[in-house]
């Protein structure tokens, strides 16, 4: 597999992984962090959302920017701390 293969490889991998935790973030809202109200209301007076169609779809822009943003964080955290923990035998 070339360089540029496995790249593209990761990068599809973390965007599918972020997509999906942002649908189910927005599916089961009960199962993951609420933001508070007023970060809620200063992101829409940006969007300036006029239906419940665009707050939908600036919901799923919120969590879907989170849930990458955390993919983001926490992969390289994890393959950190396995590289560490993985002792040679």
């Amino acid at each position: 597999m070339t360089k540029a293969r496995g790249i593209a490889l990761v990068v599809a991998a973390w965007l599918v992984v972020s997509v999906f935790t942002a649908h189910l973030w927005v599916t089961y809202p009960a199962s993951f962090p609420t933001l508070p109200k007023p970060l809620w209301e200063w992101v829409d007076s940006y969007y300036q959302s006029s239906n419940a169609e665009e707050v939908a779809d600036l919901e799923f822009v919120v969590t879907l920017t989170l849930s990458a943003a955390s993919w983001l964080f926490a992969c390289p955290l994890v393959y950190l701390c396995w590289r560490k923990l993985h002792l040679p035998r």
